[in-house]
């Protein structure tokens, strides 16, 4: 059985999808979200006709979609993006975890930059709709860098007292 989605000149062409049992998950080049439930002969739209990936206080994009996961229900996406500098585009990993919900049609986040770290990837469970994991690693401008967390190395300027009989240095600490 063969599905097709349609897309608008406005949703812009699809870049990223995602399946989890019989819901689909798109998004398109104008951060356009579209959820739709694919168990019936013609896909149906789960929520808003295309929510968008912005900021619910001011309305302005929020970044560069890199990743998306749809939940078992069909009803909440997580999103992990780039933030985007310059003009470049030079990319940059978001320290949020975002999640879309259809019901209300609104973005949320947890920000991992407090704890000093980067969403890597992001998973729903298959049979429940509410449980979500997300892989981080160190990063973002609050962390430590892995040198620094595990002391860095800096050599030590041996004291007299550090040589050995013929003058060089016995011992560096590290």
């Amino acid at each position: 059985q063969r599905l097709s989605v349609s897309f608008t000149e406005a949703e812009g062409a699809p870049m990223l999808l995602n399946t989890n049992g019989n819901f689909l998950a798109v998004t398109t080049s104008t951060n356009c979200i579209k959820l739709m439930d694919v168990s019936r002969k013609e896909p149906r739209p789960v929520g808003s006709t295309c929510g968008k990936f912005v900021n619910p206080d001011d309305n302005s994009e929020i970044g560069a979609i890199r990743s998306i996961t749809v939940n078992a229900d069909g009803t909440r996406l997580a999103v992990l993006s780039d933030r985007v500098h310059g003009a470049l585009k030079i990319r940059e990993p978001d320290s949020k975890l975002y999640v879309y919900d259809s019901d209300r049609d609104v973005v949320d986040n947890y920000d991992f930059k407090d704890v000093g770290r980067i969403p890597v990837s992001c998973f729903w469970d298959s049979k429940e709709g509410k449980l979500c994991s997300c892989e981080t690693r160190l990063g973002g401008s609050n962390s430590k860098s892995d040198s620094s967390a595990t002391d860095k190395k800096k050599e030590e300027k041996p004291s007299s007292k550090d040589k050995s009989p013929n003058g060089s240095p016995s011992r560096v600490a590290e």
